[in-house]
């Protein structure tokens, strides 16, 4: 049998979707991004991930390719902190595009390459 809807069936469905739309999109608006405890627990696993990675690696007896060399000047601006400075260095002496030349300059640095 066929159940007909009437007018005040249609409001609580009416408000029930207000509600639950209104209760979805005001958790998002209060959530703007990770907390710093939930970005420490991602580093923490990100560092955890890589270290398996290479000790996978090692045991199948894959070795990374070396970094490349960097040149002096991009050196000198990474000893002294300046890495947008370093990354535009890389960018302008290799001919590499800028997302090239700041994967590069943030590995070395992260490494402590210089």
């Amino acid at each position: 049998m066929l159940a007909v809807l009437e007018f005040k069936d249609f409001f609580i469905i009416t408000l029930l979707i207000i509600f639950f739309a209104g209760t979805a999109a005001s958790s998002t608006i209060i959530r703007r991004g990770p907390s710093e405890s939930r970005m420490a627990r991602l580093e923490w696993a990100v560092e955890r991930i890589e270290k398996k990675l290479d000790l996978m690696l090692a045991k199948a007896g894959i070795e990374m390719p070396p970094a490349p060399p960097l040149p002096p000047e991009v050196l000198a601006a990474l000893r002294e902190g300046l890495i947008s400075r370093a990354i535009e260095l890389y960018e302008r002496t290799t001919g590499l595009s800028h997302a090239q030349a700041r994967a590069i300059v943030e590995d070395a640095h992260q490494r402590k390459a210089f």
